[in-house]
């Protein structure tokens, strides 16, 4: 998340210019100068706050400081739609999950494959939560589909699902 600031209305206008630092919390330590500031997970569970400094050409600058922020939450995991390698299978051939590239680098992803009928009601596969499947006999007539679950520590959790295959059949 992206915070910009609105400076309001500041007197004299004309030749003004503004300074901009953030803090965390209590801290008098600065952790950005812009008038935005991007959120980090540095900042998880911290209340946030920025100083503003307005300058006019020869007068004494002044600064005003904001309020703090509510605490910061969890961030949210970038997350593509896995696909399958082969949305045509057939029993007896291995299913691999191609989960795309999750943001940020270092989330911990975690499989479970799905059988899905012909009205379209999706039942966990039993066992099935590694990146490949094996495609049993008992899939024949069936769709499946593959949940990936990505982890990371100070962002929320998050599932995504692939596309179903086509029926499978048998080899």
């Amino acid at each position: 998340q992206v915070l910009t600031v609105r400076e309001g209305a500041w007197s004299p206008a004309g030749d003004l210019t503004f300074g901009y630092t953030w803090f965390r919390s209590n801290s008098t330590v600065p952790i950005g100068t812009g008038k935005t500031y991007q959120v980090t997970t540095a900042d998880y569970r911290q209340r946030l706050r920025v100083a503003v400094t307005g300058q006019v050409p020869n007068w004494t600058p002044t600064t005003t400081v904001s309020g703090y922020s509510g605490k910061v939450g969890k961030g949210t995991l970038g997350a593509p739609v896995p696909v399958i390698d082969n949305p045509v299978p057939k029993v007896g051939q291995v299913l691999t999950a191609q989960p795309g590239a999750w943001v940020p680098a270092g989330t911990v992803l975690k499989y479970r494959w799905y059988r899905v009928s012909g009205s379209g009601k999706a039942k966990a596969i039993k066992g099935q939560t590694r990146v490949t499947l094996t495609v049993s006999k008992k899939l024949a007539g069936y769709k499946v589909k593959v949940r990936v679950t990505g982890a990371l520590s100070r962002y929320t959790t998050r599932s995504v699902y692939s596309a179903s295959t086509a029926k499978i059949v048998k080899a």
